[in-house]
């Protein structure tokens, strides 16, 4: 299924399975997409391990297309499953909101060089929301945020549940700024819980209050801040089971703070996905859900107060 160049569309309900496709469902230059309670599976990468296709539901901005006239999209309630590559993908994007879809068995044969490959990954793009979405069985990473542009940044990863990953549970690539990750559970990945994987500085990304377990690649860690990454705020972490010596945190550059990753602190949650969407949109919760027709669910962060929030995640 694919959509060129539409603004206020829906695709809703649909069961679309193929043996020989790149993408199950891909709109291309688009805005304001609802995608919605669709059940896809099948997609295929051209070849194995091929470095692009498979994609279960992609979002995609060409190069020449407006970026002021693309994004705002929900993506919600999906199931993905059984895809070679990411499950869903959302290129050169602003201001979407992927929350409450379940992400199973994907990656199982897209390469993860030239672009980020996971159960759900944001490639180049600004201002956007992962939420309460489950992602299971991934061939790569849980969540891939990474970009090569400057102006792609300002997105929150929250309240996910993240099992059994080849790779990273949540992974940092290129130079992103402004990341909130924050009260995910991430549970038996092989590599770090939360990574960098970068020799360009990630700058400004917040590690707050997410549940780290059992990582079982020998000496890998809870979170990991490259050692070009700069200005990490890693705190409220509860971090267990790590294999082969592997450290809880590994943050090196002087300017990361870190503290109380034993999660033996309490916090407040204080900030939910509507919150997120009224800080960058500028209107209600209730003007965003009329828009789209869909109630979002909403899904906390964890944070100390409201003043962090804020200063976090700063939308303006």
């Amino acid at each position: 299924y694919g959509t060129y160049s539409v603004t206020d569309s829906r695709i809703t309900g649909n069961h679309c399975k193929s043996t020989n496709a790149d993408i199950n469902i891909c709109t291309f230059d688009c805005r304001r997409v609802l995608v919605q309670d669709n059940i896809v599976t099948g997609a295929d990468t051209p070849s194995s391990p091929g470095t692009t296709g498979g994609y279960g539901i992609a979002m995609y901005r060409n190069s020449g297309f407006s970026a002021a006239n693309a994004g705002e999209h929900v993506i919600t309630g999906n199931h993905v499953y059984a895809v070679d590559g990411t499950g869903i993908y959302v290129q050169s994007m602003r201001d979407c909101v992927v929350t409450g879809n379940l992400v199973e068995d994907s990656c199982s044969a897209q390469a993860d060089t030239t672009l980020t490959v996971a159960g759900i990954a944001l490639h180049d793009s600004a201002g956007c929301v992962v939420s309460g979405n489950k992602i299971l069985d991934s061939g790569q990473s849980g969540v891939g945020v990474t970009t090569s542009v400057t102006n792609a940044n300002k997105c929150v990863v929250t309240g996910n549940q993240i099992e059994n990953c080849t790779t990273w549970g949540v992974c940092v690539r290129g130079v992103v700024e402004d990341l909130m990750v924050s009260g995910n559970t991430i549970i038996n990945c092989v590599r770090d819980g939360v990574g960098s994987y970068s020799d360009v500085a990630a700058t400004r990304v917040s590690v707050i209050g997410n549940n780290i377990r059992t990582i079982t690649g020998g000496g890998y860690r809870g979170v990991y801040a490259a050692p070009t990454a700069t200005n990490w705020t890693i705190k409220d972490n509860t971090i267990s089971d790590l294999s082969g010596g592997g450290q809880a945190i590994t943050a090196t550059s002087t300017t990361n703070v870190v503290d109380g990753w034993s999660g033996s602190k309490t916090f407040e949650q204080v900030m939910c996905v509507d919150v997120a969407v009224r800080l960058k949109t500028r209107m209600s919760c209730k003007s965003v859900e009329e828009r789209l027709a869909i109630q979002l669910r909403p899904t906390f962060v964890a944070v100390e107060t409201p003043e962090h929030v804020m200063d976090a995640v700063r939308f303006t």
